[in-house]
């Protein structure tokens, strides 16, 4: 299927919309920039690769297929973040971790993506009393998928470099995408998503 791709510069700040439906939900402001997705955009995976992960509720190394990893919920939120540790990716990852039964009473889990090795992946939870899946794409294979990587930067204390772009994709059970952000705000972020998913 043909990617297309439509940015939407969202510069209002409402506190509800009207109707559920995306014209209404996509004027809020859900984060600086959003790709609105609709039936448009096949994200082309193999649903059948393994990856490594942290299932951090048990505190267990997984390995898991794609599609094993999206049949345990309806939904999943894919989160790509730059770095285990930094302040912002410590926020957000605390966010929606204190959130996780809020988005699985709606039938959501939670994936978290970066570079870092599961040993991190470990550190950055037990440190942070984290109980979400924590993924490692040491190939960088989600990463250049979901168009989650650009200029090498310097992040965090300006010593740590890092090309993720901090983004986060809701798809279903086969990998398609049902909305996106792009270089997201960490602070919030969660709640956001938990809004935005409350009225589809």
């Amino acid at each position: 299927m043909k990617k297309i791709f439509l940015f939407l510069f969202l510069s209002l700040f409402l506190a509800s919309c009207g109707q559920n439906n995306w014209e209404d939900i996509k004027t809020q402001n859900l984060d600086l920039w959003a790709l609105e997705l609709g039936n448009t955009w096949a994200i082309n995976l193999d649903l059948t690769k393994s990856y490594d992960y942290l299932d951090s509720l048990n505190m267990d190394y997984k390995n898991d297929t794609l599609a094993d990893l999206l049949a345990k919920k309806d939904y999943t939120i894919v989160y790509f973040y730059p770095l285990d540790f930094t302040p912002n990716c410590t926020i957000q990852a605390i966010d929606f971790s204190t959130m996780l039964e809020d988005f699985d009473a709606k039938w959501y889990q939670i994936i978290w993506v970066s570079k870092n090795d599961i040993e991190s992946h470990k550190k950055f939870a037990e440190a942070n009393s984290l109980r979400i899946k924590l993924i490692q794409d040491k190939n960088s294979d989600l990463l250049k998928e979901f168009w989650a990587l650009g200029p090498l930067q310097t992040y965090g204390n300006g010593e740590e470099l890092t090309d993720i772009i901090r983004s986060t994709f809701i798809v279903d059970k086969n990998w398609q995408a049902i909305a996106a952000f792009r270089d997201v705000e960490a602070v919030g972020h969660a709640a956001r998503i938990y809004d935005f998913i409350s009225q589809l």
